[in-house]
Protein backbone atom coordinates (compact mmCIF):
# COMPACT_ATOMS: atom_id res chain seq x y z
CA UNK A 1 0.00 0.00 0.00
CA UNK A 2 1.88 3.15 -1.13
CA UNK A 3 0.22 6.55 -0.42
CA UNK A 4 1.68 9.95 -2.17
CA UNK A 5 0.58 13.15 -0.79
CA UNK A 6 1.25 16.41 -1.71
CA UNK A 7 0.73 19.73 0.01
CA UNK A 8 1.94 21.98 -2.51
CA UNK A 9 5.30 22.36 -1.12
CA UNK A 10 6.47 19.11 0.01
CA UNK A 11 5.58 15.35 -0.87
CA UNK A 12 5.88 12.81 1.56
CA UNK A 13 5.38 9.28 1.27
CA UNK A 14 3.76 6.24 3.32
CA UNK A 15 3.86 2.87 2.67
CA UNK A 16 1.55 0.48 4.71
CA UNK A 17 0.32 3.37 6.35
CA UNK A 18 3.23 5.25 7.77
CA UNK A 19 5.40 8.33 6.95
CA UNK A 20 8.30 6.46 5.02
CA UNK A 21 9.52 9.65 3.40
CA UNK A 22 9.86 13.25 2.62
CA UNK A 23 10.90 16.05 -0.10
CA UNK A 24 10.47 19.45 -0.23
CA UNK A 25 9.95 20.73 -3.89
CA UNK A 26 11.07 24.04 -4.60
CA UNK A 27 9.68 24.45 -8.12
CA UNK A 28 6.48 25.70 -9.90
CA UNK A 29 4.09 22.56 -9.22
CA UNK A 30 0.95 24.13 -11.60
CA UNK A 31 1.54 22.06 -14.87
CA UNK A 32 -0.01 21.97 -17.76
CA UNK A 33 0.57 18.35 -18.98
CA UNK A 34 -2.28 16.00 -18.35
CA UNK A 35 -1.43 13.78 -15.39
CA UNK A 36 0.44 10.35 -15.87
CA UNK A 37 -0.05 7.00 -13.73
CA UNK A 38 2.63 4.63 -13.70
CA UNK A 39 5.01 6.43 -15.84
CA UNK A 40 7.48 9.25 -15.75
CA UNK A 41 5.54 11.70 -18.01
CA UNK A 42 2.71 11.14 -21.07
CA UNK A 43 6.04 12.10 -23.30
CA UNK A 44 8.30 8.83 -22.01
CA UNK A 45 6.53 5.49 -22.31
CA UNK A 46 9.45 3.83 -22.14
CA UNK A 47 10.03 4.48 -18.46
CA UNK A 48 6.83 3.58 -16.77
CA UNK A 49 6.12 1.01 -14.19
CA UNK A 50 6.27 -2.81 -14.78
CA UNK A 51 3.03 -4.14 -12.72
CA UNK A 52 -0.20 -3.68 -11.64
CA UNK A 53 -1.90 -1.11 -10.05
CA UNK A 54 -5.41 -2.01 -9.06
CA UNK A 55 -6.50 0.87 -7.06
CA UNK A 56 -5.95 4.89 -7.21
CA UNK A 57 -7.52 8.06 -6.17
CA UNK A 58 -6.56 11.34 -6.53
CA UNK A 59 -8.03 13.54 -4.08
CA UNK A 60 -8.80 17.52 -4.35
CA UNK A 61 -6.56 18.19 -1.34
CA UNK A 62 -3.72 16.42 0.82
CA UNK A 63 -4.44 13.75 2.97
CA UNK A 64 -4.13 13.70 6.97
CA UNK A 65 -1.07 10.93 8.34
CA UNK A 66 -4.51 10.30 10.18
CA UNK A 67 -6.30 9.39 7.07
CA UNK A 68 -3.25 7.46 5.20
CA UNK A 69 -3.76 4.68 8.04
CA UNK A 70 -7.24 4.98 8.11
CA UNK A 71 -7.09 3.87 4.44
CA UNK A 72 -4.40 1.53 4.67
CA UNK A 73 -6.33 -0.24 8.04
CA UNK A 74 -10.00 -0.25 5.93
CA UNK A 75 -8.11 -1.94 2.77
CA UNK A 76 -6.15 -4.09 4.59
CA UNK A 77 -9.25 -5.46 6.41
CA UNK A 78 -11.46 -5.43 3.02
Amino acid sequence: HVVLVFDGKQAIWFLDGKADGAKQLLRNTEYSDAASIGNLSSSDPLHGFNGKIDDCRIYKRALTPNEVKELYEYEKAN
